[in-house]
């Protein structure tokens, strides 16, 4: 496994760019943008910071559907 990281320890400017999230598998080092539709984008911007987290579970959700 990789180094782990720690985002207390960065400069306080970088830390909303420490890419991390809780559990076992760390995330993609090239991100990819999802366009949403308006209606959609209104829904999901009252989220914050927890919108990417719904979206990546949305995503492996359908994944492992099929």
């Amino acid at each position: 496994m990789g180094k782990q990281r720690d985002p207390d320890r960065y400069p306080e400017q970088l830390r909303d760019s420490a890419f991390t999230v809780k559990g076992d598998e760390p995330l993609s080092k090239k991100p990819i943008s999802v366009r949403l539709y308006q209606s959609d984008d209104d829904q999901l911007r009252p989220l914050g910071k927890e919108m990417a987290v719904f979206i990546r579970a949305a995503v492996r959700e359908k994944l492992e559907r099929g």
